[in-house]
C-alpha cells in the first residue's frame, strides 16, 4: 500500500514539474485555457465524487451551491 502511494505522489509530483515547464513557455491566453480546463476537472470530480453525497445530506441545492461557491472564490483572484 505504501508503495502505490509512494508512486502516485512522485508520479504527481513529476506531472506537476512537467507542467510548470511546459506552461512557462506558453502565452498568457493559452494559460488561461489550461487553467479553465483545469478548473472545469475540477468541477467534475466534485460532481462525480462529492456531489451524490451533498445531494444526499442537502438536497437538491448541492449542486448549484458547489458551483456558486467555485465562482465567488474564482472572482477573489
Amino acid at each position: 500500500m505504501v508503495t502505490l502511494w509512494g508512486s502516485v505522489v512522485i508520479a504527481c509530483g513529476v506531472a506537476a514539474a512537467l507542467g510548470f515547464l511546459l506552461a512557462s513557455d506558453l502565452p498568457d491566453v493559452v494559460g488561461a485555457r489550461a487553467a479553465a480546463i483545469a478548473a472545469g476537472g475540477l468541477l467534475a470530480m466534485l460532481a462525480a465524487s462529492l456531489v451524490p453525497f451533498a445531494y444526499e445530506k442537502g438536497g437538491p441545492w448541492a449542486a448549484l451551491a458547489t458551483v456558486v461557491g467555485f465562482c465567488a472564490s474564482m472572482s477573489q483572484t
